[in-house]
């Protein structure tokens, strides 16, 4: 017969000791894999939070690039205009220099009543009501006009001058410009406008090849 001299209750509390440092184990392992994963999620969290703030820094870049680029962009044009506008006022054919050129020919017993482009393609259709020798329309009548002009638009300017002989100087200094050409002149007779007598004339000149197009 076998004797078992050690207690049962030592070898119950060697067993539980056991279960405890296994449970123990166990929990520390546990608590070291939390650690690890949650260092590396900080650091995964720390990378995406860098790349969010460089993302948004590089937005910004764009929105500011964006936003001068839309300022170069209204400068850039309004050089165009102004490059388009020099250039235009530097040409001989510029309608601002036609004008001045005009007012410049014009005599000071001149003075002008109507001003206005006349286009060959259109001046056939246009119906205008006849005038008497003061340049009054005649009621009730009207008249086609006569056909269009085969050197295209022309500037025509309607006026009173002080006497003949004015109307005829200043059709000869516009025929004079090299800016006009193909210069016609009509008396119309004695008129009257703004209170003022005088001999009514209509001129009528061909524009430079540039002014046409414009128009």
């Amino acid at each position: 017969m076998d004797c078992d001299f050690i207690p049962y209750t030592y070898r119950e509390r060697s067993s539980q000791r056991g279960a405890m440092k296994l449970r123990a184990s166990l929990v520390g392992a546990m608590v070291a894999l939390m650690v690890l994963w949650m260092t590396a999620h900080n650091r995964e969290l720390a990378t995406a939070e860098a790349m969010l703030t460089d993302a948004r820094q590089q937005l910004t870049q764009v929105d500011i690039l964006l936003t001068r680029k839309g300022a170069m962009e209204a400068r850039r044009e309004r050089l165009a205009r102004l490059e388009r506008l020099v250039s235009e006022l530097r040409s001989p054919a510029s309608p601002v220099v036609i004008m001045s050129d005009l007012s410049r020919r014009m005599p000071e017993s001149v003075i002008l009543t109507d001003l206005s482009i006349e286009s060959a393609s259109v001046r056939r259709f246009v119906h205008r009501p006849p005038s008497d020798k003061k340049g009054t329309p005649v009621t009730g009548a009207t008249e086609v006009e006569a056909a269009p002009l085969a050197d295209g638009t022309r500037l025509v300017v309607r006026g009173l001058a002080l006497d003949t002989s004015d109307a005829i100087r200043f059709s000869a200094s516009l025929e004079a410009s090299p800016l006009f050409a193909d210069v016609q002149m009509t008396l119309r007779g004695s008129g009257e406008w703004g209170g003022r007598q005088g001999e009514a004339f209509e001129l009528s000149c061909a524009l430079p090849r540039h002014v046409r197009s414009a128009s």
